[in-house]
This record gives structure tokens, sequence and C-alpha cells, in this order.
């Protein structure tokens, strides 16, 4: 790579390609392995040192163990998130007011994005010199991704949501968080598949967002006790990714059988 290279946004775009699905295997975090040996000098840069770091120590006894792929895991969900918050935004902000009424609004029980009353410029993690125009109104984007596999779906769908559309309700994530399986969307997950479905279940009085499984991962989404959580259950397999496994599951896994027939 020549020295105008931004390691940061090459790494990250790594992340999103191995780590797309419900559960890290061996291979793909071989694959965060190999870039960090292959570009000693990228190493050195956020978020690769961080990941240097833990895979030294995941790869020191020479193989890898559920619970040093969970680390992994959490780790890319922490630097996506400080990522997402901190640089993908170009445009306005919310006028407070505005924010504190789509919160009061937002139904929780019913798998549909907020409406908001504004369009902002939200630019591609890997091209930040690249800015896409996002309508936060009717959740739609100027880029490929959405005209190509998204623009069908009806206003409020989740799998509108694009990188962009992702980004952006992330950036203007309030201080105290989005409501409900919103911040636990934004926070912990990549942007949907163009062809999941979604259905809210509430499991002792808190609404869980559950996608269909596509190709083979259903994903659960929550805010328990103020974290913002995600479990993924692979449908063919029969098994939650990391033997994590959320309250109700019984009743969740037949909703994503459900919404996947």
């Amino acid at each position: 790579m020549d020295m105008d290279t931004n390691y940061t946004l090459v790494y990250l775009k790594l992340i999103e390609e191995v780590a797309q699905d419900g559960e890290l295997n061996h291979k793909e975090i071989r694959q965060l392995a190999k870039w960090l040996n292959d570009n000693e000098e990228g190493r050195k840069s956020w978020p690769a040192s961080l990941f240097y770091a833990l895979l030294k120590d995941v790869f020191d006894d020479g193989k890898i163990e559920r619970p040093e792929a969970e680390k992994v895991g959490r780790l890319i969900q922490r630097v996506r998130r400080e990522w997402a918050r901190e640089n993908s935004l170009c445009g306005g902000k919310l006028d407070p007011s505005q924010l504190v009424n789509l919160i009061t609004k937002f139904d929780s029980s019913e798998p549909i994005l907020p409406v908001i009353d504004n369009q902002f410029e939200v630019a591609a993690t890997g091209a930040p010199e690249s800015a896409f125009q996002v309508d936060f109104s009717d959740q739609s984007c100027c880029c490929d991704d959405f005209k190509t596999n998204r623009q069908h779906l009806p206003v409020g769908h989740i799998s509108r949501c694009c990188e962009h559309i992702m980004l952006g309700y992330s950036q203007i994530r309030p201080d105290a968080g989005w409501p409900n399986w919103l911040d636990a969307l934004l926070e912990t997950g990549f942007r949907p598949l163009p062809n999941q479905q979604w259905a809210v279940v509430q499991v002792r009085g808190c609404n869980y967002l559950v996608s269909s499984a596509d190709p083979d991962w259903g994903n659960i989404y929550a805010q328990v006790d103020g974290d913002a959580l995600k479990y993924s259950y692979h449908l063919t397999e029969k098994r939650w990714s990391y033997d994590r496994i959320p309250q109700g599951a019984e009743k969740l896994i037949a909703v994503v059988a459900k919404i996947s027939s």
C-alpha cells in the first residue's frame, strides 16, 4: 500500500466484509490477523492496533476458542459504534425539540423506522470524501445499494437501511440513546440485508426486534437493563451464536422461523 493509504478505512472495510453474518468463524478471524501480519505500518493505526493486541493473545496458543472469537466480535461492535458516532455525518444536526418529539412518537411495538423531516449528507465508511444525500422522511439515499436493492421496500421498512442511512441514524443518536430495540440495532448491528423481514416480539415486558434468517442467521436486538444486545440464531443448525441465549428463546426462535418461511 502507498503512503497515502488510510489504514483506518481499509481495516474498517475488512471488518465489515468478514463480520456480516451472525458469528465469526476461524477463517474470518484469520483474515483479520493476516492483514495485520501483512501490513506492519497499518497495524499501528486505529482500529487495527486494537485488533493486533487482541489477536496476538488469541493466537498465542495456536488455536481459537469460542470465548476468544466472542471477544473479537465484541471489539468489532465497539469499533463500529465509535466510528459511526464520530465520523459519519457531514451535514446538519437535529433540533433538540425535534429529537424529543421523535422519541415521544416512536412505537417500539412495531418494526418500523422513525420518520425524521430532515435531510443530511452522510459519508461512506470507506470513502469520507464521497457524501450521499439521505432523506430521513422516507429513509431514502442516492447510493447504488439503495437504488438497486432497497427503494422498492415500503417506507419505514428496516431493510431500507443502506450503510448511509444506518450511519445517519447512529450519528444523530440522542445522548441517552434511541428508545428500545432501535438503539440496539444501530449500536450493535450491521446494515440489514435487503431481503430480510422483521417483527417485534415482547418478552417479559421488553420488545425484541427479530429478523428473518438470510441466509442462515436470524438476528435479535433488544435494550435490556440499559445494555444494547444482539443475539443470532442459526435456523438450520438450531443453535445460538457463541451459545448466548436470550430470555424467551423458544418464542424468539418461532418468530425467526415464521418470518423466514
